[in-house]
This record gives structure tokens, C-alpha cells and sequence, in this order.
């Protein structure tokens, strides 16, 4: 942020769009840092404010997944196109939403942002705030019109990210956005059983007053408490005990219960507690 030593060294003949070996240029690495001022003597020089780092990323970029709110602002009054995406066809909004910062999100919709834009593997900005447990950002795209049931190539939807990643608060925000409780992925898994399998209780239970049903089984007739047992997930097991789950009910093939599946993987005392469930 030392202003003087820039223009000093600008005025000295140093190219103002020289990059480092991660092809980082003075714009970048000052957006980055958050010093508007040096920002605007570098654009004034001729610093090229579309210039891509070797991930494919612009300084807007980069300063929108760190929450450089000034930066941005810089660049945007440059007329800068929020659409562009990185190598990982990411976009500034997507890179700003996985990281929760809700005021740039709102700022970049502001300016043009698209919040129903995907990767290329169907990923959506609201995807990446769901996984990253950021609840305001996810209700801010929600208010802003982003899809609460869009899908990506493996059928995993805003929900099915929060509930695989453990955070009951987005959950919570996508159930009253309209999310469905028992929507399953391209495998034939329901988010129920996807909370199941990470060992997730407050996910499960969130998702069950949400309307997911606690015995929904998968194509081989497994049921969440079947995986939170055979995982081992000790408060998984209870929270859907708690909430009705049938401990006698049986897979498809064999009588494989959820006790059985605990009963091979020797965990004693979710046997115990099936046990007694089962009494």
C-alpha cells in the first residue's frame, strides 16, 4: 500500500504489467491486498485489469474470493465483465460465495453477476456456499433468485452439499427455500443417508422435521440407520433412533439389520444401543 514507492518506480521506467512466476502482476498482488489507491495508480500506468494469474484468474477474481470490498469496487468502475471464469470455469460470485463473504456477493449480482451459472461439472454458486456452511451468503443468493433445486452432474443439489458436509444452519435455510427432503443423487443415495454415512445428528435431524423420511431406503434397501451404524456413528445412530428410525428393518438381500452391520465392524456399543432398540 505504499503509494509514493509505486509511483516512484512507475515514473523510474518499471513495467507496470510485469508478472511473478505465478504470472502475478502489481494490480493483482495490491487487489489482493486491498489498496484501492495503489490500484487506481497502477490502471492509470496501464496495468491491464483483465489479466489472468496462471489459474485463470483476473485481479477482480482473486479480490472477490477474499472479500476485498474496495478492490472490487475499483475494478468495477473499469466496466470489468464479473462473467469471466478461471481454469476451473469458477466465477468471481462462485469464488466469493464458498468463501462467505455475503456483502460481495451482493455487490457483484449488483454489477452484473449471474447467481444460476454453473461449472463445468454443474457446480452453482449457491452449491459452493452450501458446502462451505455459509448460511447468510446462501440466503442471500437464495433472495436473489438462485435455483434451490438445481442438480450437478451427480445429481447433488444445494442440499445434499450441506448435508454431506455437516452444516445443519444451510440446511435449515434450503428446507424453507423449498429443497427437497428426499431428493436423491445420480448414485440412487438420499440426502438422508448421505447425512448418515459423515455422521452428521443435527444434519439428520434437521432434515427430518424438514420432511425427509427417517427410514427412506437406498436401491439395495439400506437404510440411514443401516450406514450410520456400519460407520460407526455413534450420536448419528441415537438421533435417528430419537426420531423413529426402525432398528429391525432389513436390507434386501439376507437379514442384514443395522445391528448386524455393527455387529461386523465390532462397534459394541451401537450393537447395545440397537440391541435395546430392538427390545
Amino acid at each position: 500500500g505504499h503509494v509514493r514507492v509505486v509511483k516512484q518506480l512507475l515514473e523510474n521506467g518499471a513495467n507496470v504489467n510485469r508478472t511473478d512466476t505465478g504470472q502475478w502482476s502489481a494490480l493483482m498482488w495490491a487487489a489482493l491486498g486491498g489498496h484501492p489507491v495503489v490500484m487506481e495508480v497502477l490502471l492509470e500506468a496501464g496495468a491491464r485489469a483483465g489479466e489472468k494469474d496462471a489459474q485463470g484468474r483476473t485481479p477482480l477474481m482473486q479480490a472477490a474470493a477474499e472479500g476485498k470490498l474496495e478492490s472490487v469496487k475499483v475494478l468495477l468502475k473499469r466496466k470489468i465483465d464479473v462473467r469471466e471464469r478461471d481454469l476451473a470455469s469458477r466465477t468471481a460470485l462462485m469464488l466469493a460465495a464458498s468463501k462467505g463473504h455475503t456483502d460481495m456477493v451482493n455487490l457483484l449480482l449488483d454489477h452484473g453477476a449471474e447467481a444460476n451459472v454453473w461449472t463445468n461439472d454443474g457446480r452453482t454458486a449457491l452449491m459452493f456456499a452450501a458446502e462451505g456452511n455459509h448460511a447468510e451468503t446462501a440466503r442471500a443468493l437464495i433472495r436473489r433468485g438462485s435455483r434451490v433445486r438445481a442438480a450437478d452432474k451427480d445429481g447433488w443439489t444445494p442440499l445434499i452439499w450441506a448435508a454431506a458436509k455437516g452444516n445443519p444452519e444451510v440446511v435449515r435455510v434450503l428446507l424453507e427455500a423449498g429443497a427437497r427432503p428426499n431428493k436423491r443423487d445420480r448414485s440412487g443415495l438420499p440426502v438422508l443417508i448421505r447425512a448418515a454415512i459423515n455422521g452428521h445428528p443435527e444434519v439428520v435431524n434437521a432434515l427430518i422435521e424438514g420432511g425427509a423420511k427417517v427410514d427412506i431406503r437406498d436401491q439395495d434397501g439400506f437404510t440411514p440407520l443401516m450406514y450410520a451404524a456400519y460407520e460407526g456413528h455413534l450420536d448419528t445412530v441415537k438421533a435417528l433412533l430419537n426420531k423413529g428410525a426402525d432398528p429391525s428393518a432389513m436390507a434386501k438381500e439376507g437379514a442384514v439389520t443395522a445391528r448386524v452391520l455393527a455387529d461386523q465392524k465390532d462397534f459394541k456399543e451401537i450393537s447395545k444401543l440397537l440391541l435395546e432398540a430392538e427390545k
